[in-house]
């Protein structure tokens, strides 16, 4: 009888499982290929954006958000293009479900309501809606973010399986049409690979299509259970305007923090070769300019904090 997947395929997905075998009993893998770097943002949302649009009770979406982005945060933390531990089944429940925990902690309790005030609101995309996200406060709401976080997480994994040719692309021995060489820009690649830019585009159009329709139907105030239109009785829950030139003054504070973390991470990678130098590059602006973001959030909260303790 025939193997559905051919032995020496089937390899290459060894290294997506053994992180549930016996240490002893692992198999030996292929060598690890570096990845193209992914469409973290935007792209990913746009399979997990729809669950909180049809089941707004039994899902966080900002959890499901930032656990869709949180699997590509470890190879983004260490200013490298490719993943060692967080793209496995079993690392969506230890490394993306705390983190996106976390994550959706510091975003509710610190970015929202100490950044928000300064960004410029507009028609179009509304993002003062933000101020209707509230922290978790009850074992429910955790477990909600919880199970938000390993969904989102999984859906990335599920999505990179089919899109991408190395150790991510776990996928691609079961299902090898994938491998199929089709016309692209600059020459003829695996379907995979034109998979990835493809839907790299597409569900970035689709994610902002869907936050579009959020923002229509000011859907956040919504599901917080304030009114139906995020009108004039929110007023209450809204966050104060802060002067545009002091956005404008922490928008380039930001900046000059992002600068400077593009200049590290190309040094760290001096020496490497032209893409992880670039991912060093990008990725070290990111990773500094979310620190100093969650810093200058610190600060501004403790200030404030400050001040009306010695008013």
């Amino acid at each position: 009888m025939t193997d559905a997947v051919p032995r020496r395929d089937r390899r290459e997905t060894v290294e997506f499982i053994n992180d549930t075998a016996p240490r002893g009993t692992r198999t030996p893998t292929r060598p690890r290929h570096r990845s193209d770097m992914p469409a973290t943002l935007l792209s990913h949302q746009a399979l997990v954006l729809p669950l909180k649009l049809r089941w707004p009770a039994r899902f966080s979406g900002i959890a499901l958000c930032i656990g869709s982005m949180a699997p590509d945060l470890e190879f983004i933390g260490r200013l490298h293009d490719d993943w060692l531990l967080s793209h496995t089944v079993s690392a969506q429940f230890w490394f993306t479900v705390p983190l996106t925990a976390l994550l959706v902690w510091v975003t509710t309790v610190l970015l929202i309501p100490a950044l928000l005030p300064y960004v410029p609101d507009h028609a179009w995309w509304r993002p003062h809606d933000l101020a209707a996200i509230r922290p978790p406060q009850t074992m429910r709401a955790w477990g909600r973010v919880a199970a938000s976080a390993w969904v989102g997480g999984m859906s990335h994994v599920l999505l990179d399986g089919v899109t991408h040719g190395n150790h991510s692309g776990w996928l691609v021995p079961w299902f090898p049409i994938l491998r199929t060489p089709v016309p692209h820009f600059g020459g003829t690649v695996p379907l995979h690979d034109a998979l990835q830019l493809w839907c790299t585009v597409i569900f970035a159009v689709v994610t902002l299509v869907l936050w579009r329709r959020i923002v229509r139907q000011r859907a956040v105030w919504q599901w917080r259970g304030v009114g139906q239109s995020g009108g004039a009785h929110t007023a209450e829950y809204r966050l104060p305007r802060m002067p545009r030139q002091h956005g404008l003054l922490i928008a380039r504070l930001i900046l000059v923090v992002a600068m400077l973390g593009a200049a590290a991470g190309r040094t760290l990678r001096e020496g490497e070769s032209p893409k992880l130098a670039l991912a060093g590059t990008v990725f070290g602006a990111i990773t500094f300019s979310v620190g100093g973001a969650v810093l200058l959030a610190l600060g501004l909260r403790l200030n404030r904090v400050r001040t009306v303790a010695e008013a």
